[in-house]
C-alpha cells in the first residue's frame, strides 16, 4: 500500500474544503493539511490548516464575489 501524500488543491477563497483535504497555498508556497472548519463570528466559513513551513493558519473559504 503506497503511503503517497495526497494531490494537493490549490486554495482559493471561494472553494470549500473539507477535514484532511491537502491544498497548496500560492501565496505562502506551503502545502497543508485541513485540519478543521468552523464558522466564523461573521458566520464565513473558515478552516485551521497545518501548513509545513509555515505552521498552523486560518484561513476564509466559500466566499463568492460580491456583485
Amino acid at each position: 500500500m503506497s503511503t503517497k501524500e495526497k494531490d494537493p488543491i490549490e486554495y482559493s477563497i471561494s472553494s470549500t474544503y473539507k477535514v484532511n483535504d491537502v491544498i497548496y497555498h500560492k501565496v505562502f508556497d506551503d502545502i497543508g493539511t485541513v485540519l478543521d472548519i468552523g464558522i466564523t463570528k461573521d458566520n464565513e466559513k473558515k478552516m485551521t490548516v497545518s501548513f509545513k513551513k509555515t505552521g498552523k493558519k486560518r484561513l476564509i473559504m466559500g466566499v463568492l464575489a460580491k456583485k
